[in-house]
């Protein structure tokens, strides 16, 4: 599941042509965290607090967390624009791992065959999304 946060908008995309104008170049933050909710929101605190002339985005891949984190960082006030990326990869290898050993006991099986095609489908969609945040220069 992605979500993208954007508190007041239309001010901030004002605000991100503004210090793009300012010659500042733009700033792309990526914080990785699994059950860390506390440390990961004083760290968007923080940025948060920052005074950076350039464009800034922040990206929080939460991946798995079951300790409330994306609700606590909903509630984080942030001057530019945050997106928060949810997903499982960890449950997505085990379901590789385990439909690959079942193939290996029944390699004819249609429905072990589908669900092993359509798990690792679903990895390469979200490791694309991943990648597709990312501006590559």
């Amino acid at each position: 599941m992605q979500s993208t946060r954007r508190l007041n908008s239309r001010g901030q995309r004002a605000a991100a042509a503004r210090h793009t104008r300012s010659g500042r170049p733009s700033l792309s933050v990526v914080i990785p965290t699994y059950q860390r909710r506390d440390a990961v929101c004083d760290a968007v605190r923080a940025l948060a607090r920052t005074d950076y002339a350039g464009a800034v985005e922040l990206i929080v891949v939460i991946d798995g967390s079951t300790d409330g984190t994306t609700q606590a960082l909903a509630a984080i006030a942030c001057p530019f624009p945050v997106k928060i990326i949810e997903q499982n990869l960890a449950a997505i290898d085990r379901a590789i791992a385990e439909a690959q050993r079942a193939l290996d006991a029944d390699s004819g099986n249609l429905y072990l065959n589908t669900h092993l095609a359509e798990t690792m489908r679903r990895k390469l969609d979200l490791l694309r999304q991943a990648a597709a945040l990312v501006p590559v220069s």
